[in-house]
C-alpha cells in the first residue's frame, strides 16, 4: 500500500469513530430529554398542577375565591414528587394586574422558591402574611 492509501484509510477510520461517538452522544441526549412521568402521590389533589422538570418541582393547587381581593388567590403548594409534603397553604398575592392571569394554565408558572411563585412573564405571587 502506498502512503497516500494508508493516510486515507487512517483518516476515514478516525472520521468513522468520531461520527459514531457523536451520534451516540446525541442519542443519549435525546433519551435524557424525554419527558418523565411520575405517579401523582395520594396526598396531592387531582386538580393540582405539576410545575417542574426532571430534577424536581412542586405541585400547585390554586383557586380564586369570590371574597378575596382581585389579586389574591388561595394556594396549596406540595414539594416535589418523591418527598411530597405540603410546603405552603394560604393566600398568594399577584404583584401585577397588567396582564391576564390564567391560574389554571400550568405553562404560565416558572418555579416556587419558598416565598414567591414565579411566573414565566416575570410576575410573581408572594405569600400573604
Amino acid at each position: 500500500m502506498s502512503k497516500k492509501k494508508i493516510l486515507i484509510f487512517i483518516l476515514s477510520f478516525v472520521f468513522t469513530i468520531i461520527v459514531s461517538f457523536s451520534v451516540g452522544y446525541m442519542v443519549a441526549l435525546v433519551d435524557t430529554a424525554t419527558p418523565y412521568t411520575h405517579k401523582r402521590p395520594s396526598i396531592v389533589p387531582k386538580t393540582a398542577l405539576w410545575i417542574g422538570g426532571l430534577d424536581g418541582g412542586n405541585y400547585i393547587e390554586i383557586e380564586k375565591l369570590i371574597d378575596d381581593p382581585i389579586n389574591v388567590y388561595q394556594a396549596k403548594i406540595y414539594y416535589d414528587y418523591e418527598i411530597c409534603e405540603l410546603r405552603y397553604s394560604g393566600k398568594l398575592e399577584l404583584n401585577s394586574l397588567e396582564k391576564i392571569f390564567n391560574y389554571k394554565n400550568p405553562d404560565i408558572f416558572s418555579s416556587f422558591d419558598g416565598v414567591k411563585l414565579n411566573l414565566q412573564d416575570g410576575r410573581y405571587l408572594s405569600i400573604v402574611k
